[in-house]
């Protein structure tokens, strides 16, 4: 799984050298003292060909304000630009703990403000690994919306390997899909030797109470496309908060 189309090199905007990002664990960039709302956006994978993590957080953040929703937009940055599929599936995974225990930290330093994140492909990995992590503490998620997302569609359900992070990690997790999303149905499906991904048809078998699927196929029109004006579907995302 090395190859990208061309609409891959067009994700994001770019951002001010002052954008907030969570790097190895620490919060960089210029933040608020109080915060009403957080959203962490968390990329996917080879993210400097597909459009800097930053540049795409800041895509999330545009959108944000286009809609007049009072929120602060993070990024979260992760080693993803290793072109082996597998070993950057571990990486991520792993990077779940990171991103859980900042969560924490802020729940504890901004207590008034909660937390969603929002995940593209690969990201859905550290995202749901961080539900993990929280599903035992008190410092949990208000929302989890997964983009696309490059895992198992059977691991959201109710037997599935996260599926009790779904259901005690988040108050709510949507997935948005696209059918004939071809990154996923081709090369995912080729490198995880005929699994579906959860970002093609949703959940393949019953889920927790809180998780709900969203076909954007008629917004959304291709794997690269999510976070743009046209083509993607953050407003959709953004409206879903609640």
């Amino acid at each position: 799984m090395s190859w990208l189309p061309l609409d891959a090199l067009s994700m994001g905007q770019a951002a001010p050298r002052e954008f907030p990002m969570i790097r190895n664990g620490e919060l960089r960039g210029s933040f608020p003292p109080d915060p009403t709302e957080l959203v962490v956006y968390v990329h996917g994978w080879l993210e400097r060909i597909a459009g800097d993590a930053a540049d795409q957080a800041n895509a999330v953040a545009g959108a944000v304000e286009a809609l007049d929703y009072d929120a602060t937009v993070v990024g979260f940055s992760y080693p993803a630009n290793l072109p082996l599929w597998h070993a950057s599936k571990a990486i991520a995974t792993r990077k779940g703990r990171e991103l859980a225990a900042w969560v924490q930290a802020v729940a504890a330093e901004c207590p008034d403000a909660p937390v969603r994140i929002v995940a593209h492909s690969l990201g859905a990995r550290p995202a749901l690994s961080c539900l993990d992590e929280l599903r035992d503490h008190d410092a949990g998620v208000r929302s989890l919306s997964l983009l696309g997302a490059a895992v198992d569609c059977d691991s959201v359900t109710d037997d599935g390997r996260w599926g009790e992070a779904v259901r005690a990690g988040a108050e709510q997790v949507h997935n948005y899909h696209v059918t004939d999303d071809t990154t996923l149905t081709v090369l995912y499906r080729s490198a995880e030797f005929g699994d579906e991904a959860l970002g093609v048809d949703g959940a393949c078998g019953p889920t927790p109470d809180t998780y709900a699927d969203h076909d954007v196929a008629e917004q959304v029109t291709s794997h690269y496309t999510y976070l743009q004006k046209d083509g993607g579907c953050l407003g959709r995302v953004i409206g879903d908060f609640d």
